[in-house]
């Protein structure tokens, strides 16, 4: 009589091994999955219609083409800095400094031919327009903003925020 409790219980203690065993296995790949799909985010409809004029005398370095700069404008892009590229050919763009994946701060690059990369990711963003370029997780762009008309002469940048 010993002897068969003894085996009910290594029984119920195996199978219990082995149920959660699978258990186990089945739900790994579904952590890796789970960073690589997409994510569903609401965002609230702000159907920016203005430029907000910006102005660069307080960022002088931007005022010269081949330029890059983090800049947080009070109030706007959820107080998350900007990153505005001065082209080497003259243009401006401008994208969010948050990268959408874990929503991490991008590296602003030493050059403007160079692309912004995330600091939780190697992921690649482009200064132009903020499209991916590279790294591990695609299907992720940075938000790029309208630039409307630099000024040179009142140092101003608009941009449609």
């Amino acid at each position: 009589m010993i002897k068969e409790n003894s085996n009910r219980r290594d029984f119920l203690l195996n199978t219990t091994k082995v149920i959660g065993a699978g258990l186990a296995i089945a739900t790994v790949p579904q952590v890796f999955i789970s960073c690589e799909s997409e994510e569903l985010v609401t965002v609230m409809n702000t159907n920016v219609t203005t430029f907000y004029v910006l102005d660069l005398t307080s960022h002088p370095e931007l005022l010269v083409a081949g330029a890059i700069k983090k800049i947080k404008i009070e109030g706007k892009n959820n107080d998350n800095p900007l990153v505005i590229t001065h082209h080497k050919n003259g243009s401006f763009s401008v994208v969010d400094s948050i990268c959408p994946h874990m929503n991490c701060a991008v590296d602003l690059p030493s050059d403007t031919d160079s692309t912004l990369v995330c600091q939780c990711h190697p992921n690649n963003y482009s200064t132009v327009d903020g499209k991916y370029v590279g790294g591990p997780f695609q299907g992720y762009n940075l938000k790029q903003y309208t630039v409307g008309k630099f000024d040179e002469a009142k140092k101003t940048l608009e941009i449609k925020i």
